[in-house]
């Protein structure tokens, strides 16, 4: 399709920079949250002190263990960012932006050879501003990097039949895959490609074509030179790893709700959750999607536009690729939303081959229209207005309030402004800069809300005032946070050791400091113990401090 309105690059290429560097300068807030964040950040560095890469480990009730839940591609890009900028929130959630831009980068490279330079840029934009591609792409968590696996193979099965290379690229990328989380990245790309497949057949068109140019040969052995000898060293390694990974963690957790999960309890949902949670995961587009639908409803017939997208086997495949998680995802009762990550490369490129559909009469994208991008901005800064509300009543911050505050108002003054000289690619730019500034001054006011009760670093800095000696062990009790084994590696006190405490040992133990969660069980057992004398509270925190040991007269 050619276009009246004349190309350039500058405006698409100013706002992914942009993007970049707004997710860039926001990495290190807030404090690395528990359970997550905390656990991945501490497995890689027990994995750096221990000088071991070949087995995950983690502090399981406050004790050192294998840690058999995860590969381990994630945690090497985790300890090579800690080997070059040493410990620190940044350098834990780098791998994931670095990830994120792979992902970027190779969904351009597909868009570009399918529908185009422009749509290219489209469809990139609509990835880096997805709400669940900001969170997760400055997170420390194995979603993004298992979705650059899975990108690329997806972008190499449907490039197969240009060249060889992409062939064997569609292979790498299930091999990296299963080296992130397992074999579940070949069930998710196989949730993209077999219903694909599947409609070409219902449809009678050929499909054996595509099948048929991937270098099976060569790309099989590829992908086993990436994987297995992992997997046979970590079963050498901690016998029974492969049992407990392949049934447990890839199997039972997608069967049953109470599946026997070694390293905690799962995030229970009903079933079909997953359809429900792709719409805030792709906020703003899947509401620019919705807005468009709605205010071209007349325009357009909704049988006929499906039927449209089944026959281009392009949109199909797009299609298919932003259902797939949710599709798999319909029975399970356990996961994350974050296992929706590797389907919002699919929504944008679904979304960039649709922008070059619907155009008006000389050929302009009239994806989004200047109405719908008036009203997302304006809802996105109401939005941020009243979180900022929220979280200040909840943690008082000078910063985390009156920043979103003052960009708050910038963005709903913005959507008063006319949009004539706009057309719809420089919209797609205004609306990912902005959404993604409001997405980080959204988190720089949730910051002191997240860190102090869903962190340790500012509990343990707190405590720390209270040591008297030259070094002093505090305690936690009844559970050791992931993330206080990670921030007391980062302390200015030098010689502070963390450790669980159980209630029947409180009375015993020798940790000069306590610090307990402020729930009725925990603290009503150490607040009667005599030998403990309450300093303070911070966040979810209660601090104690031992006056004399239990055995003392």
């Amino acid at each position: 399709m050619s276009y009246k309105i004349p190309f350039s690059a500058r405006a698409p290429l100013f706002a992914l920079v942009a993007i970049v560097l707004v997710r860039l300068v926001s990495l290190g807030v807030p404090d690395l949250i528990d359970t997550t964040e905390g656990r991945y950040a501490s497995t890689a560095q027990l994995m750096l002190e221990r000088n071991d890469w070949v087995t995950p480990w983690i502090i399981y009730k406050g004790v050192e263990e294998p840690y058999l839940g995860k590969p381990p591609f994630h945690f090497w890009l985790m300890n090579m960012s800690y080997e070059v900028f040493g410990l620190s929130n940044i350098s834990a959630r780098l791998p994931s932006l670095v990830s994120a831009m792979a992902i970027g980068l190779i969904l351009f490279l597909l868009t570009k050879l399918v529908f185009g330079r422009r749509s290219a840029y489209m469809g990139t934009l609509v990835f880096a501003s997805s709400l669940m591609s900001f969170f997760l792409g400055g997170a420390c968590v194995l979603d993004m990097t298992l979705t650059v696996g899975i990108t690329l193979a997806v972008a190499g099965f449907a490039l197969a039949e240009r060249s060889r290379v992409w062939g064997c690229l569609c292979f790498a990328g299930l091999g990296i895959g299963v080296l992130v989380k397992g074999p579940v990245a070949v069930v998710f790309f196989g949730m993209v490609v077999g219903p694909w497949v599947a409609a070409r057949w219902w449809r009678g068109r050929s499909w054996l074509n595509e099948i048929r140019s991937l270098p099976w040969g060569l790309g099989i052995g590829l992908f086993l030179a990436i994987c297995i000898p992992w997997y046979i060293a970590a079963e050498i390694r901690n016998p029974g790893f492969l049992n407990y990974f392949i049934w447990t963690e890839n199997i039972g957790r997608f069967l049953s709700k109470s599946y026997d999960d070694h390293y905690g309890s799962g995030h229970v949902q009903f079933r079909g959750a997953a359809w429900l949670w792709m719409i805030p995961s792709l906020v703003p587009w899947s509401l620019v999607l919705m807005a468009t639908l709605i205010e071209r409803r007349r325009s357009i017939s909704f049988r006929g536009a499906g039927a449209e997208v089944l026959n281009d086997d392009r949109l199909s495949l797009g299609f298919f690729w932003a259902i797939s998680c949710p599709l798999l995802l319909i029975f399970a009762r356990q996961y994350t939303p974050t296992y929706l990550c590797s389907s919002i490369p699919g929504f944008a490129f679904f979304m960039a081959g649709l922008w070059t559909r619907v155009a008006d009469s000389e050929g302009a994208p009239l994806i989004p229209s200047r109405g719908v991008t008036r009203g997302m901005l304006g809802a996105m800064g109401l939005t941020i207005i009243i979180t900022a509300c929220v979280f200040y009543s909840l943690a008082p911050s000078l910063s985390g309030i009156v920043v979103p505050i003052i960009v708050g108002v910038a963005i709903v003054f913005l959507a008063t402004r006319p949009f004539k000289m706009y057309d719809s690619l420089s919209l797609i730019c205004l609306l990912a800069v902005i959404t993604t500034v409001g997405f980080a001054v959204t988190t720089l006011g949730a910051n002191a809300h997240l860190s102090r009760h869903r962190s340790t670093r500012n509990v343990l800095n707190y405590a720390a005032t209270f040591v008297t000696g030259e070094s002093a062990a505090i305690g936690f009790a009844n559970n050791l946070p992931f993330s206080a084994r990670f921030y007391s590696s980062l302390m200015n006190h030098p010689k502070i050791r963390v450790s669980q405490v159980d209630n029947d040992k409180i009375s015993s133990a020798s940790e000069e400091i306590l610090i307990v969660r402020k729930n009725k069980g925990d603290t009503d057992m150490v607040a009667g113990n005599p030998f403990m004398e309450r300093l303070g509270d911070l966040g979810r925190w209660r601090v104690y401090r031992r006056t004399r040991d239990s055995g003392e007269e």
